[in-house]
């Protein structure tokens, strides 16, 4: 990922940085992201702190990987700084060095000792649009597909995970499911370590669509909701 330094330089600032991954960008992986975050701060000149060891890596951290074709409007990855920048200004040398369709929005400085991104998280909403499908279900059909998941009490969901298939309750996984008037699903899931719902999956199976056709859905992730002081939960976007 990068050079390695005689000295890695060691962190006096971190930065946290939310940004966009949308259009092309969407199809760049987490392995690939982090390069990418690399080489513009590089372009950029800013003095990013490295960690240490045999093998010393940009000390670039961010929140869990978005699925390969999502887009988001709320990513998040913290900076850590060698030598002390404004996070303003931060976010403006990325702005101008990183490829299309990744845009920070707003940086702001967290303490060192704070808590990770991932640590912190406590869920997400998605919306998933079905009307980029070559025979699109109409409105109404979404509607009423989602209004069953709402009344039902479970709802079994079939799975495919590396070690094979398996079926959750969707219905006690997902917090919150809407569509509204054009047919896009919202929909609010928990993060967690456990069992989790992927919305397209979930919308493609409400729908009766075919597996292959799931992966054609557009799942835009709108919020990331973090965990505020008082152990609620909330979506995080400071001013």
């Amino acid at each position: 990922l990068a050079p390695v330094p005689e000295t890695p330089p060691k962190p006096v600032q971190r930065v946290r940085l939310r940004y966009r991954k949308i259009g092309p960008a969407r199809f760049i992986g987490m392995r690939e992201l982090g390069t990418t975050f690399f080489r513009a701060a590089r372009r950029a000149g800013i003095a990013l702190a490295f960690s240490q060891g045999h093998h010393p890596l940009p000390r670039l951290s961010f929140g869990p990987a978005l699925p390969l074709g999502f887009s988001s409007e709320d990513e998040w990855v913290d900076v850590e700084l060698a030598a002390p920048l404004e996070p303003a200004d931060l976010a403006a040398r990325l702005a101008r060095e990183l490829p299309e369709g990744l845009e920070p929005v707003v940086a702001f400085d967290v303490a060192r000792s704070a808590p990770s991104i991932d640590a912190t998280i406590a869920g997400y909403v998605y919306t998933v649009d079905a009307g980029t499908l070559d025979a699109p279900p109409a409105p109404g059909t979404i509607a009423a597909a989602v209004a069953r998941f709402v009344g039902a009490a479970t709802f079994p969901l079939l799975t495919r995970t590396k070690s094979g298939e398996r079926t959750l309750d969707a219905r006690a996984l997902v917090e919150a499911l809407d569509a509204d008037a054009s047919g896009r699903v919202t929909c609010a899931v928990p993060a967690g370590r456990g069992a989790s719902v992927r919305p397209h999956v979930l919308v493609g199976t409400l729908l009766g669509l075919p597996p292959d056709v799931w992966p054609l859905l557009r799942v835009h992730k709108v919020a990331t909701r973090f965990v505020d002081a008082g152990g609620e939960s909330a979506v995080a976007v400071p001013a």
